[in-house]
Parts: structure tokens; sequence; C-alpha cells
């Protein structure tokens, strides 16, 4: 009988667990009309809001894409980065004075691929970018992005 009961209970647990469905705070759309944007990353930031990083592709061009949005899912800031070719970030962090660091790919029409960095102040403005060849290795890519150190980043 006790056998019955532990198995009964573990059965209603069990399916009631599985069944649950979360609660959600908020549903928000990025991006814009006439383009396919992909967010491929999110980082949850110190002070509690989210940033997004991916690709925003157009007709003739794809650039790397970070947003920034508040704990209720209110953007704060989009912003795309050309850098000529097609950009793709994959991963962010973010840096110890709230500005971001993002990794991802540059595909160029040769056809080649490298791994590209962006760094931006903390309202996503572009401090530099770097196109970075590992070992003439045609098709170099990075999918993600650590803090090795203060101001030291691993790809």
């Amino acid at each position: 009988m006790l056998r019955l009961l532990l198995s009964i209970f573990y059965v209603i647990t069990f399916t009631t667990s599985l069944f649950a469905q979360p609660n959600i705070d908020w549903i928000h759309i990025y991006g814009w009309e006439d383009r396919l944007d992909y967010v491929w990353d999110v980082y949850h930031t110190a002070e509690g809001n989210f940033a997004l990083c991916g690709s925003s592709q157009g007709h003739q061009n794809q650039d790397g894409w970070l947003l920034l949005a508040d704990d209720g899912g209110e953007q704060i800031f989009s912003r795309r980065y050309d850098a000529g070719h097609f950009e793709n970030f994959a991963s962010l962090i973010e840096t110890d004075d709230g500005g971001f660091f993002l990794g991802g790919s540059q595909f160029t029409q040769e056809p080649r691929s490298y791994v590209f960095a962006v760094m931006t102040d903390e309202n996503g403005e572009e401090l530099w970018n770097r196109r970075i060849v590992v070992d003439d290795n045609p098709n170099s890519f990075c999918k993600a992005v650590i803090e090795a150190k203060s101001d030291e980043y691993l790809m």
C-alpha cells in the first residue's frame, strides 16, 4: 500500500512539474521591418538590463547587431556594426566599464571568413573593431567570448 501511495505521489508530482508553464514577464519584438534579424546570445548586465547580439541582414549586406533592453524589455538602444562585409556576432560580454565586447565572424566574398571582434562603450558606440586571421584558416569563426582577466578576453 505504501508503494502504491508513493508511486501515485511520484506520478502526480512528476507530471505536474513536467507540464508546468513558466510565468512570462514580457514579450517584445525587436529589429527592422525591411531586414532579417537574428539573436544568437543574451547577456544579463550588472545593471539588470539585457544585452542581445546577433546579425541584421538586408538585401545586399549583413551587419553585426547589438541591442540593449531594460528589465521590462523596453529597448534602450539598438546598433548595427558594418565593417564592409557580412558581419555576425555570436557572443558578447559586458566589460568592467559597462561597455560590451562582441565576438563573431566576418564573411568576405573571397570566399573566406574571419574572427571578428568589436568593443563598444556603455551606449553601444563602437570604440574599435578587429578582423583576426587564425592560422590562415579560410573558415574561421568565433562562437563564444569569455573574460580571462580584467580587460583580457578569450574568443
